[in-house]
């Protein structure tokens, strides 16, 4: 899945197989980026912030996740 920056125009590969939940990619994500939060795309085009879904939910409908500053 692609994960974007807020403010760059290049995003980055995330292989979601390496974590076991919402909680795990956030945290990782935010260590990286010192970013504040961070918000996914859904399949139907939905603006979802990451962890207000269930990780199976999550897997099943992300198509590209942004990290906000």
């Amino acid at each position: 899945v692609k994960c974007f920056v807020e403010g760059s125009p290049f995003g980055v590969s995330v292989d979601l197989s390496r974590f076991q939940s919402t909680q795990e990619l956030r945290e990782a994500l935010l260590s990286v980026t010192e970013g504040s939060s961070v918000v996914y795309q859904d399949r139907e085009g939905d603006m979802i912030l990451l962890g207000d879904e269930s990780w199976e939910f999550f897997l099943k409908s992300v198509r590209r996740m942004y990290i906000r500053r």
